[in-house]
């Protein structure tokens, strides 16, 4: 009797092996350790599925039980994952809230990274929001801050984002000869502060001109 292909579960095969080896040649207590296993087995997978209920984001028929506690509407007929989505938004607004939450609840809504920063002597909170991905509702965010925070607490919302300057000059080009002292238009004005600019060309070529003193006459073309 020894060749018999039972028990099959695991949990039969151990119960066998912990009894004297006399039952190994026994049909009769093969057969009964395999029903045992397979019912010890059974057992444990409710457990296991038990134990997974207790939280929604891992619950599946226990998601009835949470729609129920929360007064959501049963539709059974939509992805489990909305259905979870939606109590445990419900459950997040009901919970006691504090920064590490708040910034959870903000990560979530916004898909960007928030800093919550209490200022309890000023009675306020600063919020700070990085990132650049996507679209901001900023709209939404204030709304669900605003709903969240206690009432006596002000808030002040941060946006970082990254951001590019590029500087680069535009010349103009002005042709003009050497003047002799006296002769230059700017320096004969009194009292008056000339409106002048200074444009900057790094990659322009050099100019070279020659400065005449004064009383020499100019080259006739």
């Amino acid at each position: 009797m020894s060749n018999i292909n039972v028990p099959t579960t695991e949990t039969g095969k151990r119960m066998l092996a912990s009894v004297s080896p006399i039952y190994d040649r026994s049909y009769v207590a093969r057969w009964l350790f395999e029903v045992m296993g397979i019912e010890m087995e059974e057992a444990r997978q409710y457990i296991e599925e038990l134990r997974l209920q207790a939280h929604p984001k891992t619950a599946t028929w226990g998601l009835f039980y949470w729609e129920m506690r929360y007064h959501i509407p049963i539709d059974e007929s939509l992805p489990i994952e909305g259905r979870r989505q939606k109590v445990m938004s419900k459950r997040w607004k009901y919970a006691p809230m504090n920064p590490a939450r708040m910034e959870e609840y903000i990560n979530r809504a916004s898909g960007r990274t928030a800093i919550v920063t209490e200022y309890n002597d000023e009675y306020r909170i600063e919020i700070t929001i990085s990132g650049d991905e996507g679209v901001l509702e900023y709209d939404k965010i204030v709304e669900l801050v605003r709903t969240a925070k206690p009432s006596h607490i002000a808030i002040q919302i941060i946006l970082e984002a990254n951001c590019g300057i590029h500087v680069h000059a535009q010349p103009e080009a002005y042709p003009f000869r050497s003047r002799a002292a006296g002769t230059y238009p700017y320096r004969n004005i009194q009292g008056v502060v000339p409106e002048v600019g200074i444009a900057a060309d790094p990659d322009a070529a050099g100019f070279v001109f020659e400065s005449r003193l004064c009383g020499t006459p100019l080259r006739r073309l």
